[in-house]
């Protein structure tokens, strides 16, 4: 993901600056529903998603089907132990805009609860730029991806905590 975020982002001082909206659900956040809810919030927010991929490069023109066939594509997810076996399904997507890159993993285990995310980038100026309707965009993402769990940080103090 380093391309990812280098590309869109102002590096001071070897740290990509910036804010993370991150948030994690226990919900299956692969589904079609998912999918359209966050594209929507994107969207409703002048957040024009230019580039879309399963990995990195990068470069697939956003097409909104194709968006939605990324998100939700299922690919052998969980490793357990005890049969020694791949088990469950994961998925997840890259995507980035002017001023913007966002990142969604998620995993779908049989038997229990798994921990899915979202992560959204957003350059200074793209932050400053939509200053007044950041918690808005945060509050939709929390309800609409159904968090347990959310924050938004700088990432020079994200990158001091980890």
């Amino acid at each position: 993901m380093d391309h990812l975020m280098w590309e869109n982002s102002t590096v001071k001082g070897g740290i990509v600056v910036g804010i993370l909206i991150t948030i994690y659900s226990n919900k299956h956040i692969g589904s079609e529903k998912y999918a359209n809810s966050f594209f929507d919030i994107m969207f409703d927010n002048g957040l024009e998603i230019e580039k879309i991929g399963l990995f990195e490069p990068v470069k697939q023109p956003f097409e909104i089907e194709d968006a939605i066939k990324m998100w939700t594509k299922q690919e052998p997810g969980v490793y357990d132990f005890e049969p020694n076996k791949m088990i469950g399904k994961a998925g997840g997507m890259l995507g980035k805009g002017k001023g913007f890159w966002f990142s969604t993993t998620w995993w779908l285990h049989p038997n229990e609860l798994s921990m899915n995310y979202l992560i959204l980038h957003l350059n200074n100026k793209l932050f400053n730029e939509i200053r007044k309707d950041n918690f808005t965009l945060f509050e939709e993402l929390v309800d609409r991806i159904d968090a347990i769990y959310g924050y938004v940080t700088e990432t020079e103090a994200e990158d001091r905590q980890h």
